[in-house]
């Protein structure tokens, strides 16, 4: 019960903060390509419906290439090809489900919302590595 009570300085704060991490962005990444591939090729009923169809493809690749360029930033043309591979993969499978079709405009949109995953990714990545050594080295600016 004395442990509830002891003094809390503002360093323990630190030291408790969010951190993101590598891990964490692959497997919420991988998650993410999970429910991609469901909502492709899902019956249509099952797919759910957020907004406008393009918007929805260049959203769900986006944050996928977000996800994994953040957990991986030293290999973002190797999950920028993988990325465009599954958007590939997923297009043609949806001709063998009945009443899903894949379409070329389909599959741009999903590659150029890659791509600009990916751009975030590369642009945020230095943010994440200057927080993470922030908090790290237990230095903050207040």
């Amino acid at each position: 019960m004395h442990m509830l009570w002891t003094r809390f300085t503002p360093q323990d704060a630190r030291m408790r903060s969010f951190k993101p991490s590598r891990p964490a962005f692959r497997a919420v990444g991988i998650l993410c390509l999970a429910g991609i591939a469901f909502a492709t090729l899902s019956p249509i009923g099952l797919r759910p419906h957020i907004a406008g169809l393009q918007i929805e493809h260049v959203g769900a690749f986006c944050v996928a290439g977000l996800l994994l360029g953040l957990a991986y930033p030293r290999h973002l043309l190797a999950v920028g090809l993988g990325l465009v591979v599954c958007a590939v993969a997923l297009e043609g499978a949806q001709h063998l489900v009945p009443g899903r079709h894949g379409r070329m405009i389909d599959l741009a949109m999903k590659m150029a919302g890659s791509g600009l995953g990916i751009a975030f990714a590369a642009a945020f990545d230095p943010v994440l590595r200057f927080v993470n050594r922030s908090t790290r080295t237990g230095s903050s600016a207040s």
